[in-house]
């Protein structure tokens, strides 16, 4: 109602009816949503976490900074594609509240991070084309992946946005 079309969550939550409900409403009725696949990857691999691993979410899983999958994602058939989550810089908190007390930046790895990236993306998709309805989003999120011999391709920013620009 108020014009989103694009979600992020960056955590996992337990199952409940009434939240794959709303999954399942507001995607028919337009919006993109993302989550992380989660960060437990052991063996045995545990799956995706929920809501990551509903039909009207985009799973994503992490990549590292040379393109393979993050040791500790989570992987299934339902990861759409990887995204940047390995060694992230980002901006802290200040102070002793944050991770990193002596500077405002920090180094965090997590889904969490690959997630909010491919939400980033979809948007700039968007802000190119907003004439795209959700399952043409999706599907060229997806047409435009590196294929890199991993559980899901490579989420590419640049291809995703060229071809938005001239569908």
């Amino acid at each position: 109602q108020r014009g989103a079309r694009i979600t992020n969550l960056s955590y996992s939550l337990t199952s409940l009816a009434a939240i794959v409900m709303k999954y399942d409403e507001t995607h028919a009725a337009g919006m993109v949503h993302f989550a992380a696949a989660g960060n437990h990857q052991s063996p045995p691999d545990p799956g995706v976490a929920f809501p990551a691993n509903l039909p009207s979410v985009l799973a994503v899983g992490a990549s590292t900074q040379a393109n393979g999958l993050a040791s500790f994602s989570n992987t299934g058939v339902e990861v759409d594609f990887l995204a940047p989550g390995d060694a992230i810089v980002t901006t802290d908190r200040s102070g002793s509240a944050g991770l990193n007390a002596s500077d405002d930046y920090a180094t965090v790895s997590g889904t969490s991070f690959a997630s909010a990236y491919a939400a980033g993306v979809a948007a700039l998709v968007l802000f190119k084309n907003p004439t795209l309805g959700a399952f043409e989003l999706e599907n060229l999120l997806r047409n435009t992946v590196h294929n890199i011999s991993l559980p899901a391709g490579l989420l590419d920013a640049e291809a995703a946005v060229s071809v938005a620009a001239g569908f």
